[in-house]
């Protein structure tokens, strides 16, 4: 046990090996090459807590810090135990590659900044809040039974950012990730903020659910891909964008201001699809959305593509004008029921098939090169039909 005020050690090697490590005071300073410390629990308190060395490793049955700041830096720089908890105002951590692993991981400060080479946390679970969360390496990679991460702001940045555990849970006022890739599942995957920006060279989510919402929320990658059972997002505008774009789900949900959905391809299937904005904007080579129904509806709704293809149980449209455009446009379900004020509809061709197709608007107007409709029955109401 060390206490008193201030404790500094600095060599060109520092090890402390005991059972427990216990070091408090109002300064605790450690510096060498490398430093070293385990044992049954490695509890190490101050004011200000500053280590750093060629190498940093702390083992223990659990691993304690707590300062007002808490400085650590390594090359690497290694933290094990059952727990880790790390705590101060703030909490900087740096390091050549740095990794975390123990029962569960807990890092807590006003800011908490964490930057390196690498960032490695694993744990059952991974905690990480503070008043502002930054986090950049390449790679950071966290794992944990549940992996819950709040802040201020929220920011991830790396060569790959990899986020998987039981449960993800992601809030803070932005959360903004960026990586090539990014890569984020869980069982479930919940991301909330003010607003919400992720993107990647391509943007993976996968969960049981997936649950994103802010104001705004935008996502932009190599390939945007997105699935879960359900997928519910929301956002004040929802905007995404990728080379491709690629949602399925038990459910998809998408709501927003405005929703704008747009890609390469833009690929969107589950049982059911439901999309509502003000407008709904959906562009692509080509859009395919398929559901078991497909329900779209907006102030008004604008779908264009190379092709646009729709098909489901009933496939429902409605908005203030209703626009949709592709070489060709095809759409099939049990039912089609289009309204809108308009309702517009050009493609080379337009090909509409279901149970009954009953399509309605102030003025309803289709052209093309070959328009062919089917069901049973067909009913078109307008003033006018062109």
């Amino acid at each position: 046990m060390v206490s008193g005020g201030p404790v500094t050690m600095s060599y060109g090697l520092v090890v402390m090996s005991c059972e427990p490590v216990v070091m408090s005071s109002r300064l605790v300073l450690m510096s060498g090459g490398p430093v070293a410390m385990c044992g049954g629990p490695v509890m190490i308190s101050g004011g200000l807590v500053l280590m750093s060395g060629g190498n940093v490793v702390i083992t223990g049955g659990p691993a304690v810090m707590s300062g007002g700041p808490g400085v650590i830096s390594g090359r690497p720089g290694v933290i094990s135990g059952r727990p880790v908890v790390i705590s101060g105002g703030p909490v900087l951590i740096s390091g050549g590659p740095f990794r975390m692993s123990g029962g569960p991981v807990v890092i807590s400060g006003g800011p908490v900044m964490i930057s390196g080479g690498p960032l490695v946390m694993s744990g059952g679970p991974g905690v990480i809040s503070g008043r502002h969360g930054v986090i950049s390496d390449r790679p950071v990679v966290i794992s944990g039974g549940p992996v819950l991460i709040s802040g201020g702001p929220v920011g991830m940045s790396g060569g790959p950012v990899v986020i998987s555990g039981g449960p993800v849970v992601i809030s803070g006022e932005p959360v903004v990730i960026s990586g090539e890739p990014v890569v984020i599942s869980g069982e479930p995957v919940v991301i909330s903020g003010g607003p919400v920006v992720i993107s990647g060279g391509p943007v993976v989510i996968s969960g049981g659910p997936v649950v994103m919402s802010g104001e705004p929320v935008v996502m932009s990658g190599g390939p945007v891909v997105i699935s879960g059972g359900p997928v519910v997002m929301s956002g004040e505008p929802f905007v995404i964008s990728g080379e491709p774009v690629v949602i399925s789900g038990g459910p998809v949900a998408i709501s927003g201001g405005p929703v704008v959905i747009s890609g390469g391809p833009v690929a969107i299937s589950g049982g059911p699809v439901v999309m509502s904005g003000e407008p709904v904007v959906i562009s692509g080579e080509p859009v395919v959305i398929s559901g078991g129904p497909v329900v779209i509806s907006g102030g008004p709704v604008v779908i264009s593509g190379g092709p646009v293809v729709m098909s489901g149980g009933p496939v429902v449209i409605s908005g203030g004008p209703v626009v949709m455009s592709g070489e060709p446009v095809v759409i099939s379900g049990e039912s089609v029921v289009m309204s809108g004020e308009p309702v517009v509809m050009s493609g080379e061709p337009v090909v509409i098939s279901g149970g009954p197709v009953v399509i309605s608007g102030g003025p309803v107007v289709i052209s093309g090169g070959l328009f062919v409709i089917s069901g049973g029955p067909v009913v078109m109401s307008g003033e006018p039909v062109v």
